[in-house]
């Protein structure tokens, strides 16, 4: 049953994905997370911020990592593209995440990853913006 409801996630955010996709925005598109459970990795307030705006907007709660189907996070970079497409482990991509320089980054960056049956996580979703001022009022 959670194989299926994992599937049916990453079917839903990755239709979004597939049809709003460009590589900078200005302003942040959200990814439609109604009805999945995910878990919400950052490690900067204002990256937190964004993230909690986007939950409010998909009217969710954030779920364990045991429970998630997929993993949402929000980095800041001077990259276009900071995280990789892939990951081996959950721990490897809170790695990279950590690593990122997100006090100071210009570009802002939303990922949904898809939580594999051997915890190897893939990206489904990728919206990189401008980061602005009013973002970190969120």
């Amino acid at each position: 049953m959670r194989i299926t409801q994992r599937l049916l996630a990453t079917a839903m955010v990755t239709c979004l994905a597939v049809l709003n996709f460009s590589a900078q925005d200005r302003q942040p598109r959200i990814p439609n997370l109604k009805g999945v459970d995910f878990a919400v990795i950052t490690d900067s307030i204002s990256c937190s911020r964004l993230a909690r705006y986007i939950m409010r907007r998909n009217n969710a709660t954030e779920s364990s990592l045991k429970k998630a189907d997929v993993i949402l996070t929000v980095v800041r970079s001077s990259l276009n593209y900071p995280l990789d497409s892939s990951y081996d482990s959950v721990g490897e991509l809170k790695e990279d995440i950590e690593s990122q320089l997100n006090i100071s980054g210009s570009n802002g960056h939303i990922y949904v990853y898809s939580i594999e049956d051997d915890l190897s996580v893939n990206e489904i979703f990728h919206s990189g913006f401008e980061w602005t001022d009013d973002l970190d009022d969120l």
